[in-house]
């Protein structure tokens, strides 16, 4: 892309930030533009650390042509996103809002906004890239069980959005970002320059608005009915047909023509589109129910459709779930591999590190469930706090009172979180109900839970001189525990697969062990591991079904379908942290360093970074494919990222 002369002006400007004291974002190169305006990567600089940022500025000429009603459109994204920052967790499927303000550029006055960055990774940062990727490379477009996530990802966001009282109204693939993988992949809606605030009354007059398409007639043409949820509806139906066949629903870039097509009652069929899942085209019924969906969502009338993404959401989720079959965790195995197999990038030598946030703050992480955006829900000794990004913030609202004594916190799914703690404590948080209890036996301790308990979970319980037991919760009950006998302490979990978790610790003799538990089967198979005290760590990747655990001494102990290997990270040190992406590259972390080591057998672990300065150990890790993120137990958190 050529350098537009705006770009040429604003590279390299310290953007000021007119809210927050101390705060910049230092503009360093273009993303993409269009015809109203500018987006730059950013760099948010201020006394909490650094985070990459989107700016997004009007053009010059804009401003003199339109005046106001050009500035309307930065002030309608960020009445439309800020709303959305008042709660704590926000929803994890819409961009955070950062900030936003005017920047003076050769005598003109320009509006600006701030939005988070979203690291997209190797298929992609939209929805329609990474649909794009996905024909490329497996032949198909998006899966029953993706689109399934993609569909739950979708409702979740436009329900936030239109709570707050707005309506997008230009919902396509390419404004839906998308980073994570597999069962941690996140879609979030963006780009929310025609969204229509509820308080925010001015309108944008004549001009046609939306993407011939996918937006709805109403919101062009006023005469077709009332712009409201339903009008999101329209363009969450198209966008569906996309993410399944990677073709758009009405295929066209002219608005009369759209207007026409929709007008038309004969829609198009799953079945005549090349990139449809085969669970799909295997399935003739199922594709004529999903259908129909579509034909209502898109009907002219805006009161023939489906009153809200929810209810679209529900009318179709069945169909898409039937398809799938029996629901699992993991990613499709053409899926995996599309990006398994990718070349591997041995050297670290191009990835860039940033501190996010220094070390020194008073709280202690007593553990952290990482969002795919690199987001986390931490339990901590001043209760529930959440990293959004770029600042720590209380996260009193999700309906847990901290005197209930919580001892730790692992990911259902984006937006979805597991606590465990004192006296049976076992609660899933997120989303817009509030919390899920599940009794458990009153006299367990959680310290550790992991999986999904309306599915599958392991919750480890350990009290007193007794040997940790092992509750499997299955549907949402908690079956007999079992207590791992040569234990003294179990130290971490993590699911390796559908029903198997590696657990790590200490044994009543003062060595380390890790085991692979299955929890339907209620047996533990211990691995073979050099001499250790302990492993205190373990991380497992559940889409490939491998994993690592680590501790003391540097002792690292890998399992590969079935393989067990034995390595040493370093042997001067204690291992505190681990992470594994979906390539196989294992990561640990310790105080002050990272190290890596990639997925050939024995292959030798080296380090990625270090600092003296980073006191406190790195006590939990989050890696994808380009990206790590780090966590020290004072809150301090690097990030790591390739090119």
């Amino acid at each position: 892309m050529a350098e537009s002369p705006l770009a040429s002006l604003l590279a390299g400007q310290l953007v000021r930030s007119e809210s927050t004291p101390g705060v910049g974002y230092r503009l360093q190169h273009v993303l993409g533009e269009g015809g109203m305006g500018i987006a730059l990567y950013a760099i948010r600089q201020g006394p909490g650390g650094s985070t990459p940022a989107v700016l997004k500025v009007m053009k010059p000429d804009v401003m003199a042509s339109a005046g106001p009603t050009a500035a309307l459109m930065i002030q309608k994204e960020a009445v439309a996103l800020g709303r959305l920052n008042e709660r704590v967790p926000p929803t994890p499927f819409v961009v955070r809002f950062m900030d936003t303000g005017t920047v003076a550029v050769d005598r003109a006055t320009l509006p600006w906004i701030a939005l988070e960055y979203v690291h997209g990774g190797a298929e992609g940062t939209t929805l329609e890239q990474r649909v794009a990727y996905s024909v490329k490379n497996t032949t198909f477009a998006f899966d029953a069980s993706r689109t399934t996530h993609t569909v739950e990802c979708l409702a979740e966001g436009l329900a936030a959005i239109h709570d707050v009282g707005v309506v997008h109204r230009d919902l396509t693939p390419g404004n839906v970002l998308c980073c994570g993988f597999g069962a941690s992949e996140i879609l979030k809606i963006a780009d929310f320059g025609i969204a229509r605030p509820a308080g925010v009354t001015n309108t944008f007059g004549s001009v046609l608005l939306g993407t011939p398409g996918y937006a709805a007639p109403e919101q062009s043409f006023s005469s077709e009915g009332d712009v409201g949820p339903w009008t999101d509806v329209f363009g969450f139906a198209c966008v569906v047909f996309y993410a399944l066949t990677g073709e758009q629903y009405f295929d066209t870039a002219n608005f009369a023509q759209a207007l026409l097509m929709v007008r038309d009652t004969r829609r198009r069929s799953l079945l005549e589109c090349r990139g449809l899942s085969p669970e799909f085209r295997e399935n003739p019924a199922i594709c004529r129910n999903i259908d129909q969906v579509f034909a209502r969502a898109t009907a002219m009338t805006p009161t023939e459709r489906h009153p809200s993404a929810q209810e679209f959401a529900g009318a179709i989720l069945p169909s898409l779930r039937g398809a799938a079959g029996p629901r699992s965790q993991r990613a499709s195995e053409r899926w995996v591999q599309s990006v398994a197999s990718r070349p591997f990038e041995r050297s670290l030598a191009n990835w860039t590190w940033t501190v996010r946030h220094p070390p020194g703050d008073d709280r202690l992480v007593r553990g952290i469930a990482w969002d795919g955006d690199g987001h986390g829900l931490a339990v901590t000794t001043d209760g529930l706090s959440y990293w959004n990004g770029s600042t720590w913030q209380p996260a009193a609202a999700v309906g847990i009172d901290p005197a209930l004594g919580l001892r730790s916190i692992s990911l259902v799914r984006p937006g979805r979180w597991i606590i465990g703690g004192e006296s049976g404590l076992l609660a899933m948080i997120g989303g817009e109900l509030g919390p899920t209890l599940f009794h458990g036996p009153p006299a367990a301790d959680f310290s550790l839970v992991n999986g999904d308990p309306l599915d599958l979970a392991l919750a480890v319980s350990e009290t007193g001189n007794s040997p940790p037991l092992l509750y499997t919760v299955a549907a949402g009950h908690f079956f007999r525990p079992v207590p791992l006998e040569a234990a003294r302490t179990i130290a971490a979990i993590a699911r390796l697969d559908e029903a198997r978790w590696i657990v790590a610790g200490r044994t009543t003799q003062g060595t380390g062990f890790a085991a692979v538990y299955s929890a339907l089967e209620f047996e533990a198979t211990f691995l073979l591991a050099p001499p250790t005290d302990a492993l205190t760590t373990c991380a497992a990747h559940l889409d490939r079904g491998i994993g690592v655990a680590a501790g003391r001494r540097g002792v690292a102990v890998r399992f590969d379908a079935g393989r067990t290997e034995s390595t040493i990270v370093e042997s001067s040190t204690d291992v505190a942290s681990a992470a594994m992406d979906v390539q196989g590259r294992a990561w640990a972390g310790a105080s002050g360093r990272l190290w890596t080591q990639s997925p050939e057998p024995r292959a030798p672990w080296f380090r990625a970074w270090e600092d003296p300065g980073f006191r406190t150990p790195f006590v939990s890790l989050r890696a994808d494919l380009g990206v790590v993120t780090a966590m020290t137990v004072d809150g301090a958190v690097l990030e790591g990222r390739a090119g």
